[in-house]
C-alpha cells in the first residue's frame, strides 16, 4: 500500500480512548476483518465537542491576537466531570488558567480543605475561603447592567466547610449543571458541562503543548472514528502524508481499504503501482474555518483586513486528489468541508471545487444558514448559545457521516 507517515501523538491517544470505553478498535485477524466501533457515543460526542468549539472559536477570534481562551475545569467531588470554559482573557471576573492561559485548570475549585490532610481549619482559612469567596466576586460582577436578584448564591463558606465540601458541589451541580448560559460567568466565562472525567480529559492530551494545541487536528481525528465506524473501513489515518509513490500534500483524515490485499499491504516493485493500487480505494477528508485574504500587501482595504483575492489554500487539496485518482485507483473519493463561506477564493477555483467529478465540496455556514463567523466575532457582546455551537458540531458530524457512507456505498 502507500507508505504513509501519520501522527505520533494520535497513536498515543488511540489506546487511551478504547480503554476508557469510548471506541473499540478494528481488528485485521477476524474473518472478515471488524471495524471500529464507537462504544460511547455520548462520551465521544463530548470530547469531540471540546475541540470543534476551541477550534472554532480560536480560529476565527484569535488571528491578531488572543481575544478568548479555551479552559477545561474538573467537576465533581472526584472529578467524575468535567466543564469547558471559553473566556475573556483581559476580563475582570476570575477565570480559569488566567495567568498561563492553558487548557487544564485543575486547581480552579481547590480550597484549604483539600490541602489541610485532614486538619481543621481555622475560622480566618474559613473566611477566606478562595473558592467560595471566587464564586461570589464572579456572581456579583457578571451581569453590571442586571438585577442579580432570582440568583442562587453560595452557600456560607462554614457550611462548605463543615460538609467537608458537599454543599459546594450540590450547589455547582444545581447551578452550572443546571443552567450553564446563566451561571457560566461564575466560572469567568461562557461554560458547557462535559460527561467526561478530567483524569480521562488529562491523560487523553497528555504529550500535547498546552500553549501550542492544534485543537482542529484533535477535532479531525474524533471524526476520523466517525468515518471508521460508517464506512467499515478498518484502516484509517489522521493527519496522513503518504511519501510513496510520491510525496503528498498533508491529509487531515484518509480511509483506506485494500480490498482483498488487507494481509498483504507491503509496497509493490517499482513501476507496477498502478497495476497494484486498482484493486484498492481511499477517501480524503480536509477540513478547514475558511480561508482569508492576505493583509501583507495590496489595497488599502485589504491592508485593513478585508477580504480580497485571499490564497487559494484549497488547491493543495485538489492536487492531492488529483494526484490519488491518476494512479488508478479503483475509487478515489475527495471531501472539502468548510465553515465559513469562501468568499476570497478565486472563481476558478471555487467551480473547480464545485464540478470535479469524485470530489465534494461542502460549507458548514451555508448547509446550516448562519453566518457562524460573525456570530463568533460578536461572541464577546452576544455569546453563541450552547445550542447553536451543538447544532454546527452535529451538522458536521453528519457530514462526515455522509461523505463515509457514499464511500462505503461505492466500494
Amino acid at each position: 500500500m502507500l507508505d504513509i507517515d501519520h501522527s505520533e501523538d494520535y497513536k498515543q491517544r488511540w489506546p487511551v480512548a478504547q480503554m476508557a470505553g469510548l471506541i473499540q478498535s478494528p481488528s485485521f485477524n477476524d474473518k472478515p476483518p471488524t471495524p471500529l466501533k464507537i462504544l460511547n457515543a455520548a462520551g465521544l460526542r463530548d470530547l469531540s465537542f471540546i475541540f470543534f468549539t476551541g477550534w472554532l472559536f480560536t480560529s476565527i477570534l484569535n488571528r491578531s491576537k488572543d481575544l478568548i481562551q479555551v479552559s477545561l475545569l474538573p467537576f465533581g467531588s472526584n472529578r467524575e466531570s468535567s466543564v469547558l470554559v471559553l473566556y475573556d482573557p483581559t476580563t475582570h471576573l476570575a477565570s480559569p488558567s488566567r495567568a498561563i492561559s492553558e487548557l487544564f485548570d485543575s486547581d480552579y475549585f481547590v480550597c484549604p480543605l483539600d490541602r489541610s490532610g485532614g486538619k481543621d481549619l481555622s475560622e480566618t482559612q474559613r473566611h477566606l475561603c478562595p473558592v467560595v469567596n471566587k464564586l461570589r466576586y464572579n456572581l456579583a460582577h457578571a451581569r453590571p447592567d442586571r438585577s442579580v436578584d432570582g440568583l442562587k448564591e453560595p452557600h456560607k463558606t462554614q457550611y462548605c466547610c463543615e460538609s467537608k465540601k458537599v454543599k459546594l458541589w450540590e450547589y455547582l451541580h444545581d447551578t452550572i449543571l443546571a443552567a450553564p448560559e446563566v451561571y457560566g460567568p461564575m466560572v469567568g466565562g461562557h461554560c458547557y458541562p462535559i460527561r467526561l472525567p478530567f483524569s480521562f480529559l488529562e491523560k487523553y492530551l497528555t504529550g500535547i503543548e498546552p500553549k501550542n494545541l492544534d485543537l482542529g487536528k484533535l477535532l479531525e481525528e474524533t471524526l476520523l472514528w466517525y468515518a471508521m465506524e460508517k464506512s467499515g473501513v478498518v484502516m484509517g489515518f489522521a493527519h496522513a502524508q503518504p511519501n510513496v509513490p510520491i510525496v503528498f500534500n498533508e491529509i487531515d483524515l484518509m480511509l483506506y481499504e485494500p480490498g482483498p490485499d488487507l494481509k498483504n499491504v507491503k509496497e509493490p516493485p517499482a513501476g507496477t503501482w498502478e497495476a497494484y493500487l486498482k484493486k484498492h480505494a481511499v477517501c480524503l477528508m480536509e477540513f478547514t474555518i475558511g480561508h482569508h485574504a492576505e493583509v501583507a500587501k495590496g489595497t488599502p482595504a485589504q491592508l485593513k483586513g478585508d477580504a480580497g483575492s485571499g490564497k487559494d489554500v484549497p488547491k493543495n487539496k485538489l492536487m492531492n486528489f488529483y494526484a490519488m485518482r491518476s494512479f488508478g485507483f479503483r475509487l478515489t473519493h475527495g471531501n472539502y468541508f468548510t465553515v465559513l463561506n469562501e468568499s476570497s477564493l478565486a472563481p476558478p477555483t471555487v467551480r473547480t471545487l464545485d464540478n470535479t467529478e469524485g470530489f465534494d465540496y461542502r460549507c458548514l455556514s451555508k448547509e446550516c444558514g448562519d453566518d457562524i463567523g460573525q456570530l463568533v466575532l460578536n461572541h464577546p457582546d452576544a455569546p453563541v448559545p450552547w445550542e447553536q455551537i451543538e447544532k454546527w458540531h452535529s451538522h458536521l458530524i453528519q457530514m462526515v457521516i455522509e461523505a463515509s457512507g457514499l464511500f462505503r456505498s461505492k466500494i
